[in-house]
C-alpha cells in the first residue's frame, strides 16, 4: 500500500474516476480501490483525503445512486477513510457523507450488497 501511494497510485485512481464519471463500473472499482488503500494505513487515509478522495467518492455515489454496487463501495471507502482519523471524519460530515450513506441505506436497504 505504501508503494502504491509513493508511485502515484492514489492519483491514478482519482484521475480514472474523474475521467470516467459516467461509468458505474469505474466508479465502483475506484471507490473499492480507495477503500482498500485506506484500510489499515493511516498515511494513505491522509493522502487520499488531501487529494480529494472524499469528494470523489461522494461524487460517484451521487452520480450512480441507482447502483447498489457503487453505493456499497462508496460506503466502505468512506468508512475506511474515517477510521482513526478525526480530520477525515469531519471532512466526510461537512461534505455530506453521512447524508450520502443514509440515502444509500434507504434506497438499497433490501440489497444484500449494501
Amino acid at each position: 500500500k505504501v508503494a502504491i501511494r509513493e508511485e502515484g497510485g492514489i492519483e491514478a485512481v482519482l484521475k480514472a474516476m474523474d475521467e470516467h464519471g459516467s461509468s458505474a463500473d469505474v466508479q465502483g472499482r475506484g471507490c473499492l480501490a480507495l477503500g482498500n488503500l485506506a484500510a489499515g494505513n493511516a498515511a494513505n487515509r491522509v493522502a487520499i483525503a488531501e487529494k480529494g478522495g472524499v469528494k470523489s467518492v461522494l461524487k460517484a455515489m451521487e452520480a450512480h445512486g441507482s447502483s447498489a454496487g457503487v453505493q456499497r463501495c462508496g460506503c466502505v471507502a468512506l468508512g475506511k477513510l474515517a477510521e482513526g482519523n478525526d480530520s477525515n471524519r469531519a471532512a466526510i460530515l461537512v461534505t455530506g457523507g453521512l447524508k450520502a450513506v443514509m440515502k444509500a441505506m434507504k434506497e438499497h436497504g433490501s440489497s444484500a450488497e449494501l
